[in-house]
């Protein structure tokens, strides 16, 4: 659990039960999330959430501001939505490298490929057209190159 000062009132917040890796990681990380929202100046909104992306805990700060904060609850590593330094750390393949992994798994022509980032997790989006009209969208992770989802259109 985790308390603070906001507003002459005190704010607490329940922290999440997970999976034991260490004794004191997710308490760590979760008290990270109000230090770092503390760093960079900003109110919580009242959403605080734990999700899990793609095999990753972590929680998830929405702000009052246009950004929100991501800690992992296992390893305490904090990050802000859009962070370059994140991206250059995460993103390990180029888009082009990305479109010829779509073009093994399916003949086809590439109609749009885009980098995005979903909840700190970097992948690319590459929509294409079968040679009999279909379309599909591969995501493919920006990190690894590994296809993690495919979606037909019907």
């Amino acid at each position: 659990m985790a308390y603070k000062a906001q507003a002459g009132s005190l704010l607490h917040i329940s922290g999440h039960q997970v999976p034991v890796v260490d004794t004191t990681g997710a308490g760590d990380a979760f008290n990270a999330s109000f230090s770092n929202c503390n760093l960079i100046s900003v109110s919580f909104s009242g959403a605080i959430m734990r999700e899990t992306e793609r095999g990753t805990l972590y929680y998830k700060f929405e702000t009052n501001r246009s950004v929100d904060v991501y800690v992992d609850a296992m390893t305490g590593e904090a990050w802000r939505e859009n962070d370059p330094e994140r991206m250059k750390q995460r993103v390990k393949i180029s888009l082009e490298e990305a479109k010829k992994i779509a073009l093994n798994q399916v003949k086809g022509t590439i109609v749009k490929a885009k980098l995005d980032e979903d909840d700190g997790q970097y992948l690319y989006e590459v929509e294409m057209r079968t040679d009999q009209w279909r379309e599909v969208e591969f995501e493919i992770s920006a990190t690894t190159g590994d296809v993690l989802d495919v979606d037909w259109d019907d």
